[in-house]
């Protein structure tokens, strides 16, 4: 089971590096000509171009810059009818837990090399667990989550903790709660944050060992749900709610920190109706789902509404966030959204497509799981049809060589444009008359003024 992915970045590298040097042998830094390069790729070649016998050498210096698209959207047929899948932060491993072929456990694909490897959990779990649900993975590789039980059990879920060096964990074995989830970890994997039921639910916080401590919530509400923490493990963010005997439920998301506490995130509206579902991994920056829509919170800006025209008014909230908070990734309707400061909330297919040149196939539902921290390995599920006319949902990779959002890297066509204007203009053609016979006695009269022995001087 083996699909080997393009490494996007590599070749861009090696030719930034090459240009950098070839520009360096004639006469320009080599740091400033790899700059230069990168942000105004015409200046040091220009430069350097008036020189004309390093003509040759410049134009392989170009070809050299020239950055091959390598960028590549990939569909393995090895994972089918995968459950939702969760990232690393340097976009190397991709999670998803389920049952694989009669083994009950997670599943890793590498996306540097599309090797998949199962982590067979049976005999380290409930013998009736139906399903793992990995919720978030951690820089060291430790992943947190839950495991699905029988609804007939005491137990809906189980929250647990999974590394290399130790297996797996059960959390919060001691029988406090009827229900236990995680859905964030630290960078270092040493705290998982999540939820668990008693009478009603509350935030829990697990550190470094399998027994947990409440957080809490805001006051006022019955229930908390603690839902995501930052690197460092310093900021949380969740919910509190309350529900009536009618179902009808009041929400307030929120930000935790030990300075400040509880900090509510709602809409200046005072709708009680918000959710903080992530925070970004340097905690400035907290995400979320109000009545108003999709928002971006911070502790200096406030509340401010992602969405605002009508194509984006069904989203239904952030699944993703990039480690500084300036990309968000979403979804409305059965779609998926990119937002960023510039351009706003974009359809995150027609960027895929428009400025990435990827070939995404045409869907009923496309949705978007997560992204790196480099922000160029990009996951989701796509609906697709089997050959019997069923519906599943199939894991999509999208591997690009420059940042989803940003300033693009030089192009193949204006280096390229660079050349041709300079070759175009290295000589001029003649357009004057031939010289006449009065210019030509002139001519020889100045060489013989000039020679040695001679004192005439031609004024």
């Amino acid at each position: 089971m083996t699909t080997v992915l393009k490494k996007s970045t590599s070749i861009a590298r090696k030719r930034r590096n090459s240009a950098a040097e070839c520009c360096g042998r004639i006469g320009i830094e080599q740091l400033e000509a790899r700059q230069l390069l990168t942000t105004t790729p015409g200046l040091p070649c220009m430069e350097a171009m008036k020189n004309h016998t390093h003509r040759f050498i410049l134009l392989i210096c170009i070809f050299a810059a020239v950055d091959l698209h390598s960028a590549e959207f990939h569909m393995p047929e090895e994972l089918e009818s995968v459950s939702w899948p969760i990232i690393s932060a340097d976009g190397q491993t991709v999670v998803f837990g389920d049952s694989f072929d009669g083994k009950l456990g997670l599943l890793s694909w590498n996306v540097n090399d599309g090797v998949a490897e199962t982590i067979d959990l049976r005999g380290q779990v409930p013998e009736d667990v139906s399903r793992i649900r990995p919720r978030d993975i951690a820089a060291d590789g430790t992943i947190t989550g839950y495991l699905n039980l029988p609804s007939d059990r005491l137990r809906d879920g189980q929250a647990f903790r999974w590394s290399e060096t130790a297996g797996i964990q059960l959390l919060d074995l001691q029988g406090q709660y009827e229900d236990t989830r995680g859905y964030g970890v630290s960078a270092d994997g040493s705290v998982i944050v999540g939820w668990g039921k008693k009478t009603n639910l509350t935030s829990l916080v697990w550190n470094g060992s399998s027994a947990s401590t409440e957080l809490g919530g805001l006051d006022g509400f019955e229930n908390s749900l603690a839902l995501d923490i930052s690197d460092d493990g310093n900021v949380i963010v969740g919910e509190s709610f309350t529900q009536d005997s009618l179902g009808r439920r009041s929400a307030v998301g929120w930000v935790w920190t030990a300075l400040d506490g509880f900090v509510a995130t709602d809409s200046p509206l005072g709708i009680n109706q918000t959710s903080a579902f992530l925070v970004s991994g340097d905690g400035s920056v907290v995400v979320g789902q109000g009545a108003d829509g999709s928002f971006r919170w911070t502790k200096e800006d406030g509340y401010e509404l992602l969405g605002s025209s009508a194509e984006f008014l069904e989203d239904r909230g952030p699944w993703a966030i990039s480690q500084d908070g300036s990309v968000i990734l979403g979804r409305y309707r059965d779609r998926a959204y990119v937002w960023d400061e510039e351009n706003k909330m974009r359809d995150l297919e027609a960027v895929l497509r428009g400025e990435h040149g990827l070939n995404v196939p045409n869907n009923d539902r496309f949705h978007v799981g997560g992204i790196s921290d480099n922000l160029q390995t990009l996951v989701g599920l796509i609906k697709t049809t089997t050959q019997d006319g069923q519906s599943e949902d199939r894991l999509w990779i999208a591997s690009l060589d420059q940042p989803l959002v940003g300033v693009p890297e030089p192009s193949a066509f204006a280096l390229a444009g660079f050349a041709v204007l300079f070759l175009a203009n290295t000589r001029k053609p003649r357009t004057s008359l031939p010289p006449s016979s009065e210019q030509l006695a002139n001519r020889q009269a100045r060489r013989i003024a000039r020679s040695p022995g001679t004192q005439t001087f031609l004024r």
